[in-house]
C-alpha cells in the first residue's frame, strides 16, 4: 500500500510541475463545454415548456434541448474518465526474477 501512496504522491508532484499540462487543459475545456451544453439544453427545454407558442415549435425546442443535454452528459462522462486516468499513478513494475 505504501508503494501506491508513493506513486500517487509522485503523480501529484508531476501534475503540479506541469507534466501533461496540455492534457489537463484540454480536459478542463471539455468539462466547460459539457457544462455549457447541459445548461443550454436545459434552457431550451424550459423555453419550450414555459412559452405559450402554438404549433410544433415547443416540441422542437424541447427535443433539441434534450439532445444538447444528452450530448453534454456524455461529454461530461468522457471528461470525468479522462480526469481519473490523468490523476491515476503509474502502475507498479512487476517483480524481476533476475536482478540486473
Amino acid at each position: 500500500m505504501s508503494g501506491w501512496l508513493e506513486r500517487w504522491r509522485q503523480r501529484r508532484s508531476d501534475l503540479d510541475r506541469g507534466v501533461d499540462a496540455d492534457l489537463v487543459r484540454d480536459n478542463y475545456s471539455r468539462y466547460k463545454l459539457a457544462g455549457g451544453l447541459i445548461g443550454f439544453g436545459v434552457l431550451l427545454i424550459l423555453l419550450g415548456l414555459k412559452t405559450h407558442i402554438s404549433g410544433a415549435l415547443p416540441m422542437i425546442l424541447a427535443s433539441v434541448g434534450g439532445v444538447f443535454v444528452i450530448v453534454g452528459w456524455f461529454l461530461f462522462i468522457w471528461a470525468n474518465r479522462a480526469d481519473f486516468l490523468l490523476r491515476k499513478p503509474d502502475a507498479e513494475e512487476p517483480p524481476r526474477i533476475f536482478k540486473r
